[in-house]
């Protein structure tokens, strides 16, 4: 008898309990996106959904303009009324505690976070940047598994970060400034950058927007702290592949570690002695163009890297990076072979993170019995 009301508990909890359904008409740029996982921590949303019985709250940049929006059997009910947020309340990008891996590469170790009205902090990502080399070394996510319906997000003009970074590193990016610089560097004869308005490189983001659920927590990306100069052909192929790779990993509650960040600085061609001039968008060797990017990636105890080359001009489809062994690429992930499309490998865990660095060491070493076991029985 007791066993069978125990059933018929579950059994009415399930009819009766039903999750709200988070859409892309329900994001609002306005607020940010929050839940209490206890009565007095924050976090910022990380599923498409609000559990039956539990809360969704909407901050603005008082902690006395909440909009609270409860669940209830799978309809959401605004228990606040006529509030609006004039002005949302924006991440700060806060120095902390440095670790080797970043000093060793001349940098300062940064969060990018919300710092409520109550003091309490929510942190969205951390980056290695050199104000010395006016660089983005590697940043730190997690990506957390959500399937939202098609957004309407529009992407927002990048910050500089507290003026972390300088306004020379923000302008060296533009097309006018990335003509002049590759004349400079490389000579008057230069064919690689046509004119003042061609763009070549974008600002390519090592935390990655997509793996942002709520428009307040991916317009935190668009940070030129975040940005690496990244030849277009490359980003919008074989790297957003990666990307979408990455994105699609985690299932619902759970969630990825991503390392993301640069090896090398491209060197190109002088245009009249042929000699190879290493590529800076900023005097005094500063804002290096990356030579290679790659992904460090932990999901459920397995870890994968990846490496995409820099360079557009690039004609050798065989060229490989220095750091990675390459292995067979996990499925569901293919590159385009084109040299343009930025050259891309799939790496040995076991013998690349150490070569790129301690904070790509997001697992312990795996043999290839484990693998080999975790491949079949998952």
């Amino acid at each position: 008898m007791f066993f069978q009301i125990i059933f018929i508990l579950i059994v009415i909890k399930g009819i009766f309990a039903q999750n709200c359904q988070l859409n892309a008409t329900f994001m609002d740029k306005k607020w940010i996106y929050a839940t209490k996982p206890t009565a007095n921590t924050w976090d910022v949303l990380h599923t498409d959904y609000i559990e039956d019985r539990k809360r969704l709250y909407l901050i603005c940049n008082a902690m006395t303009n909440v909009r609270r929006i409860y669940c209830n059997r799978g309809i959401w009910q605004e228990e606040t009324h006529d509030l609006t947020c004039p002005r949302r309340l924006k991440a700060n990008v806060v120095k902390i505690e440095n670790e080797n891996s970043c000093s060793q590469l001349n940098g300062e170790l940064y969060q990018v976070r919300y710092t409520l009205p109550d003091g309490n902090i929510i942190s969205l990502y951390e980056v290695c940047y050199s104000t010395q080399n006016e660089q983005s070394l590697y940043s730190r996510h997690k990506a957390y598994g959500f399937n939202l319906a098609a957004s309407t997000y529009v992407r927002p003009m990048f910050s500089r970060s507290n003026n972390v970074v300088s306004r020379e590193r923000e302008l060296s990016f533009k097309a006018e400034n990335i003509y002049n610089t590759f004349v400079r560097l490389l000579g008057s004869k230069q064919t690689y950058v046509p004119n003042e308005k061609t763009l070549i490189l974008d600002r390519g983001h090592l935390t990655n927007s997509q793996d942002f659920l709520t428009y307040d927590q991916m317009d935190e990306t668009f940070k030129y702290v975040n940005v690496i100069p990244q030849f277009r052909g490359g980003n919008r192929s074989n790297w957003k592949r990666i990307e979408n790779w990455v994105h699609n990993l985690p299932t619902k509650n759970t969630y990825a570690q991503v390392v993301t960040g640069s090896f090398g600085i491209l060197s190109l061609p002088h245009s009249e002695s042929n000699t190879l001039v290493p590529m800076y968008l900023m005097p005094n060797a500063k804002n290096p163009i990356p030579l290679w990017l790659y992904k460090v990636v932990k999901y459920k105890n397995q870890c994968y890297i990846f490496a995409t080359l820099n360079n557009e001009f690039n004609t050798n489809s065989s060229i490989s990076p220095p750091f990675c062994n390459s292995t067979a690429c996990p499925m569901h992930l293919e590159f385009n072979p084109a040299p343009n499309s930025g050259v891309s490998y799939c790496c040995d865990y076991n013998s690349t993170a150490a070569k790129i660095g301690s904070h790509a060491t997001l697992c312990n070493s795996v043999s290839r019995l484990t693998k080999f076991f975790d491949n079949i029985f998952g």
